[in-house]
């Protein structure tokens, strides 16, 4: 597969905006949210908790590749290169905040959080989440894409096929209806006294995920230059459409009641971006991308933190009613600043180190 550097763009993208979804919810409007007249709470939260799930779809679409690809990848392999991947910044986390907690920024429970470093947050394991709440994502993740490789590689094509879609369509079903169009926090009760909604949300992710993958299989041969000047005009206005409507409704105002809307949105539309078949498409493929991409990692993880750290030394209400623009770029250039440094100091040395442990 030829590299994909518009998705590094949207990943980038997305990290950024749970950041500032999270920075406005929990730290900024519960201080004053009549001079923040432009973020209205429900639809940040709404925003913040569906775009999560565009992250389990891109899981599920790059997992088909390696699927289909690196043929000779064991389950065993997978789940060893997905702990060298998530492992490094998480831990580090955990670091940050025991060390947060001394200066009485946050709380922090060791028994919780060591239990956390097992990916074992948001799996239906535990009674309570812990400190670092944000990392729920990275425990689903974990443990839904190595059961899906691993019957993926164990099992037929045509019972696998048949069994991810059983499973995405009603963990869809679960979610939307328990939620009320919604897909539910991380801090939701079990559905069925069983699922977590982390796990729900990844089994249908990354799910739907893998089936993109495999339409983008299907088609991938299909060359631009074959293309008549009307469809590849078509293709370009649409991929601008589809990510004008996704960053009208998770910045500005949803529009419809349901998050599957917007999920299948941007299934289509990672599908767009992977074929290259648009202008427009084409255009964000720069390599340049791949440099920020990168970072969406550090950033999802460390923005807890950093804002905690502001909470307690900075945003008092006297500053940020005195300053709420200025507090809102505070945080999330702290946020970009952060993420880079843990990137380059302590996400890719830790991958090294890992690789060579678990070599």
């Amino acid at each position: 597969m030829k590299k994909l550097y518009n998705i590094e763009l949207f990943r980038f993208i997305f990290s950024i905006l749970i950041a500032y979804g999270h920075m406005m919810l929990f730290y900024l409007l519960p201080v004053n949210k009549d001079i923040f007249s432009w973020c209205n709470m429900v639809q940040t939260w709404d925003a913040t908790l569906t775009i999560v799930d565009c992250f389990f779809l891109m899981t599920g679409f790059f997992m088909f590749n390696t699927i289909t690809n690196k043929k000779d990848v064991t389950t065993l392999e997978f789940a060893k290169g997905k702990i060298i991947r998530l492992w490094p910044v998480y831990f580090f986390s955990f670091v940050v905040f025991f060390v947060l907690s001394k200066f009485k920024v946050c709380s922090f429970n060791l028994y919780d959080d060591v239990l956390n470093l097992l990916f074992l947050q948001c799996s239906g394991h535990k009674l309570s989440l812990g400190d670092s709440g944000y990392s729920w994502y990275i425990s689903s993740l974990f443990w839904v894409s190595i059961f899906y490789f691993y019957i993926l590689r164990n099992f037929s094509q045509k019972s696998t096929r048949l069994t991810i879609a059983l499973i995405t369509f009603f963990s869809y079903i679960l979610l939307i209806h328990k939620f009320n169009g919604g897909v539910g926090a991380h801090i939701s009760p079990p559905i069925l006294d069983l699922f977590t909604p982390g796990i729900l949300r990844a089994l249908g992710g990354i799910g739907l995920g893998y089936f993109v993958g495999e339409i983008f299989n299907s088609v991938k041969n299909i060359d631009y230059k074959d293309l008549k000047i009307a469809k590849r005009v078509f293709i370009s206005t649409l991929e601008i459409i589809l990510t004008m409507f996704l960053l009208y409704n998770y910045v500005i105002k949803r529009v419809y009641n349901n998050a599957l809307l917007y999920i299948l949105v941007f299934a289509l539309l990672l599908l767009l971006l992977a074929l290259q078949l648009g202008k427009y498409s084409q255009v964000l493929n720069w390599k340049g991308f791949e440099y920020i991409g990168r970072y969406s990692y550090s950033i999802y993880i460390m923005h807890q933190p950093v804002f905690l750290t502001l909470k307690k030394y900075l945003w008092t209400k006297d500053y940020v009613t005195a300053n709420p623009i200025e507090s809102v770029l505070i945080g999330l250039f702290s946020c970009l600043i952060v993420g880079i440094l843990t990137y380059h100091l302590i996400e890719q040395p830790g991958r090294k180190l890992l690789k060579y442990v678990l070599k």
